[in-house]
């Protein structure tokens, strides 16, 4: 995750286009950002964050 995370960081500091990176690793690095989302904010509202704008009520983030 922290690869992953830190390659976007860069490259968006570099203002260049983010490199690829594999599909297992964008699979992990979701899951794990989901999981920890939903254990800081509770499953309602991650999942109104994620599928309808207009019900969010306060910003999500994994950190």
């Amino acid at each position: 995750m922290e690869l992953v995370v830190h390659l976007d960081d860069l490259a968006v500091s570099l203002k260049v286009p983010t490199p690829p990176v594999p599909v297992e690793a964008t699979d992990a690095v979701t899951a794990c950002l989901t999981r920890i989302a939903v254990a800081r904010h509770g499953f309602l509202p991650v999942i109104r964050t994620l599928s309808r704008r207009e019900r969010v009520t306060d910003p999500i983030a994994g950190f």
